[in-house]
């Protein structure tokens, strides 16, 4: 079984039970907590250079009309003695990559975030009682459920559904955060694939949290797709915290008997 700890007072949280919708968050949300830190390797900017000039030798060649849409932008640069289309390449790719080196913070903070809109992450516990999630998810009201789903059902679906993949975390010591190789400028998509090896990483601190994360990837610019409906056959059981009122209780239960769901249990302290 894979478990879903939410807040039941939360109205975008019980969406996951109430409308079986996993939502793939912007794995931003989870920087500032360390959740999803990384580093980028050292830039090569000779092999920047090579890629750039490599790309727009292929627009040329596969699409004349945007060719001329990209270069227009940099007219600018035209100096008065042109004579080759090649030397404009040339002079293009040196400007992006001169850019580059004299606003290097700022470019890798503008890479950073274009893999946050590309990814997006679900996260689940594969621990049925895990106290620290308990108590992260738990408002001044003590009010938590712990949604248990089937895990093969859901890797089957999954399976069915592009761009996803769901694996265990991997847990790194402290001061081996992961580092992200960005000198592969010539194939946007497998940029973004090799990254999902760093959603898949967390530090030490958290292990005991047993997390499972599922990751979707957007590489064609699809990010406003992040919801799919899971099927109710999913749903297996629903563990209350320990002092929840009965009345929520009871208003959960009735929405967990629409969906067949007749297991319950309480919080083991």
């Amino acid at each position: 079984m894979y478990y879903k700890y939410i807040n039941p007072t939360d109205e975008n949280d019980m969406r996951f039970l109430v409308n079986n919708e996993l939502f793939f968050s912007n794995p931003k949300k989870w920087e500032t907590d360390k959740e999803y830190e990384f580093e980028f390797e050292k830039i090569n900017y000779e092999k920047l250079y090579d890629d750039l000039l490599g790309i727009f030798i292929n627009i040329y060649n596969d699409d004349k009309i945007l060719y001329l849409k990209v270069v227009d932008n940099f007219n600018n640069l035209l100096p008065n003695d042109f004579t080759y289309l090649e030397q404009f390449d040339q002079l293009i790719c040196n400007h992006i990559v001169m850019n580059i080196k004299s606003h290097k913070n700022e470019y890798l903070q503008g890479l950073k975030k274009k893999y946050y809109e590309k990814t997006g992450i679900f996260c689940l516990s594969n621990i049925k009682n895990s106290s620290a999630l308990w108590d992260y998810k738990k408002d001044d009201r003590s009010n938590c459920i712990c949604v248990g789903i089937d895990k093969d059902l859901l890797i089957n679906f999954l399976k069915l559904q592009k761009n996803i993949v769901c694996k265990d975390v991997v847990y790194y010591d402290k001061g081996n955060i992961p580092k992200k190789n960005i000198n592969n400028f010539s194939d946007e998509n497998k940029k973004v694939l090799e990254f999902l090896e760093i959603a898949f990483s967390l530090p030490n601190k958290l292990i005991n949290e047993k997390e499972t994360r599922i990751v979707k990837v957007f590489p064609n610019g699809e990010e406003n797709e992040r919801i799919i409906i899971l099927p109710n056959n999913l749903y297996k059981e629903v563990i209350f915290s320990e002092g929840m009122e009965k009345e929520l209780i009871d208003s959960i239960k009735s929405i967990c008997f629409n969906k067949g769901i007749n297991n319950f249990d309480s919080q083991i302290l």
